[in-house]
């Protein structure tokens, strides 16, 4: 599996920081939603993978910043161990017991 990650940009967390800024006390709200490169023509295009997204909120611009580095760190361990490997390791063995 190949990974790919990117985010290398100056000021990477300002787009969090305005969002927190908008909704002051509230939860900073996040959705992830994987797209799926579709060969329609001419050239191809990503499309969002029907009815697959997490929505995330976080208490705070600290706790989104360390949710986009876990899920880094997660990729990167896809990447590299696979994901069959990565779900064993995440999931707990009396899961569904």
């Amino acid at each position: 599996m190949d990974v790919q990650y990117s985010a290398d940009i100056a000021h990477i967390d300002d787009f969090v920081k305005e969002a927190a800024r908008e909704r002051p006390g509230k939860p900073i709200r996040l959705r992830v939603q994987p797209t799926v490169f579709r060969a329609v023509e001419p050239k191809g295009q990503q499309r969002a993978w029907p009815a697959v997204s997490w929505l995330i909120e976080c208490k705070n611009v600290s706790e989104a910043i360390a949710f986009r580095e876990a899920l880094r760190a997660f990729f990167d361990g896809l990447g590299r161990l696979g994901p069959v490997a990565v779900r064993k390791a995440l999931t707990p063995t009396n899961a569904g017991q």
